[in-house]
């Protein structure tokens, strides 16, 4: 996805040198930096799974209920503290 943006950006930006973005363009930069943030945070739990940490609340490091879990992987902290 992330790929398909930036092509679909270089695309776009192919106007006269000096000439203004169009607002595609801006809404194509926004959903890349939406798609970077995704990815990041995808990154930053696929390395708590590594370390053990998964799961875990990052604030009172009780369990995050499966079922948060698996409707956002990416999820850091448990109801209580989020």
């Amino acid at each position: 996805m992330l790929t398909d943006l930036s092509v679909a950006f270089h695309d776009s930006a192919a106007l006269a040198p000096g000439a203004q973005p169009h607002e595609s363009q801006r809404a194509l930069t926004r959903r890349a930096v939406v798609a970077r943030y995704a990815l990041a945070e995808t990154d930053k739990a696929l390395h708590r799974l590594a370390t053990g940490q998964f799961g875990r609340c990052e604030d009172c490091a009780g369990d995050i209920p499966q079922a948060r879990l698996l409707a956002e992987p990416e999820a850091r902290y448990c109801e209580r503290c989020a």
